[in-house]
């Protein structure tokens, strides 16, 4: 059941380096057609007095599709700052220099293992004198085990642990400071045979006591009721499912007084059709309302304060999932449209964006100047 999932992503410890953060050891510019060269992209504002350069940038790449270079370009399309890419595929390392105004400000260093997960990061300063580093650890299954991070000295000052049962559910994480002196957060997690979360007892030093969320299920495995115990409050929420992809969750104080409501429905696929999110923690009730057409290709997202309209926009996309159409309405009834054209290089990648008005004047530009190897 993904309740569960979901429920640790939002109350339990969140990794301190996810590879998000870092280049991957692996090509770059796959997601373009060809053997891609240099990429060169320039977003322009366009004024019935001048044309404002928002912003400029640069991508170089080898044969193999590895990023070599990045180059940021200020207003005045000065160069602002550049990065230098160094691929070690020996020793599986990333360097990355970065450069402002020609001055170097830092250099990171990236180590993946075999299965393209970050072992360590080393940084350094503009005098290339060691910053900090950090080093991770992986179960064999490829989730994080430990993360540490040391200062200059080489003393550890933060720590992350993690641990699972034998099914690969996580059962306890932590965030430590000062080594293993100070605890930041901490979780610990019991399932049933099922694999969804029975309790969740989790510490935040910000509040200096725990929480404990206990949930019950039905007989099918779906979560019915969620009861939040700490020294402070005593709430719970409950769930109902009405129809076939549909679900409804209602948040309550301990005195039974409805605090909050969220009514969810979903296609066959699983994507998102409506939304509605209902406050009544004060005098004024707000209310959210997301709708989506069968296609996921429309998205309109509404916001009311007392049963009136405060604003809304709808965003339309197309096939390639790339905004076609953006649309917003506000507390006055007043729409403004903004259209999304693209073109296309003969190879099929993207090369220019154009945005205007309902009025079908210009109001960005962005343009891309690709390169290829041959």
């Amino acid at each position: 059941m993904n309740f569960n999932k979901l429920f640790l992503i939002i109350l339990g410890v969140i990794p301190l380096i996810t590879k998000a953060q870092f280049l991957s050891l692996f090509a770059d510019a796959k997601d373009y057609k060809e053997k891609v060269k240099t990429i060169q992209t320039e977003l322009l504002k366009i004024d019935s007095s001048v044309n404002k350069n928002l912003y400029k940038f640069t991508h170089h790449y080898d044969k193999e599709g590895y990023l070599l270079e990045r180059v940021f370009y200020d207003e005045s399309k000065n160069t602002y700052t550049i990065h230098h890419y160094t691929h070690n595929k020996k020793a599986r390392s990333v360097r990355d220099e970065e450069y402002s105004e020609n001055e170097l400000k830092e250099i990171t260093i990236s180590f993946y293992n075999k299965k393209d997960l970050i072992t360590k990061v080393i940084y350094y300063d503009d005098m290339k004198n060691l910053k900090k580093r950090t080093e991770n650890e992986y179960h064999s299954y490829g989730k994080f085990k430990s993360v540490f991070e040391y200062n200059a000295s080489g003393k550890l000052y933060r720590k992350e642990v993690y641990q699972y049962d034998k099914k690969g559910n996580l059962t306890e994480d932590a965030i430590f400071e000062d080594g293993k002196k100070k605890i930041i957060e901490s979780n610990i997690y019991q399932y049933n045979r099922e694999g969804n979360i029975l309790v969740q007892k989790q510490y935040l030093n910000t509040l200096q006591y725990y929480t404990t969320y206990v949930f019950t299920y039905d007989a099918k495995g779906k979560v019915i009721r969620c009861d939040s115990t700490s020294e402070s409050f005593k709430n719970y929420t409950l769930y109902s499912y009405p129809n076939t992809g549909e679900t409804l969750e209602q948040f309550f104080n301990e005195k039974g007084e409805l605090l909050q409501s969220i009514h969810t429905i979903k296609d066959t696929e699983g994507r998102i059709l409506k939304k509605t999110k209902e406050d009544f923690m004060t005098t004024n009730a707000f209310c959210t309302e997301e709708v989506y057409d069968d296609s996921h290709n429309t998205y309109t997202y509404k916001q009311y304060k007392n049963d009136t309209l405060i604003y809304s926009y709808t965003k339309q996309y197309n096939d390639k999932n790339k905004l076609v159409q953006y649309i917003y309405t506000n507390r006055n009834n007043k729409t403004s449209i903004e259209n999304h054209t693209y073109s296309y290089d003969i190879i099929g990648n993207l090369v220019e964006e154009v945005v205007t008005d309902e009025n079908n004047r210009l109001l960005y530009i962005e343009k891309t100047n690709i390169t290829y190897y041959e």
